[in-house]
């Protein structure tokens, strides 16, 4: 792979800002896009972690950091133990019911939305990356950057893409 080059614009070139940015090519001046900077979609199967395999997968051709899937796992659980509290209020329930609804997703697979979204959070955390979601909403690709709470000017960032219920590495 050449130069890192995130797959992100900021500033005035498409319109988008530091943080969150809505870029408006389709799908196919998408993967044009991705092409011309030297990066490429790399599916990963839709197993029901793909979330967590596209992340890693990203983190271990950018960076060169490998983490197995089941170590991420134990990483996201001992760290959701310790700070339960700050993503309860995310959930529909306490934060007993969020240990409970994370913990079946990291065994089964099985999870809803709310899950999803918890889990790029505590991801991001847990590994002190910052997580691009590039993703389609009515014929626009968004760009939501997940920002880790830890404060650091040398943060690695790790993209990825959502569509069709997928998740895939950048």
């Amino acid at each position: 792979m050449g130069e890192n080059v995130s797959f992100f614009h900021s500033g005035s070139e498409r319109g988008g800002r530091e943080g969150l940015g809505v870029l408006s090519h389709p799908w196919d001046d998408l993967y044009r896009y991705l092409k011309g900077i030297d990066r490429r979609i790399v599916r990963i199967k839709g197993d029901g972690f793909c979330l967590l395999k596209s992340i890693l997968l990203g983190l271990y051709i950018d960076h060169g950091i490998g983490i197995s899937t089941d170590t991420l796992k134990k990483m996201i659980l001992a760290h959701l133990r310790l700070h339960a509290d700050k993503y309860a209020d995310w959930h529909d329930s306490d934060k007993d019911g969020l240990l409970d609804d994370v913990d079946h997703f990291l065994k089964s697979a099985d999870y809803n939305q709310n899950v999803v979204d918890i889990m790029l959070n505590i991801v991001a955390d847990c590994l002190h990356v910052k997580i691009k979601v590039f993703t389609e909403n009515r014929e626009l690709i968004e760009v939501l950057q997940i920002q880790p709470q830890v404060q650091d000017s040398n943060l690695k960032t790790v993209c990825i893409l959502f569509k069709a219920n997928r998740i895939h590495s950048l």
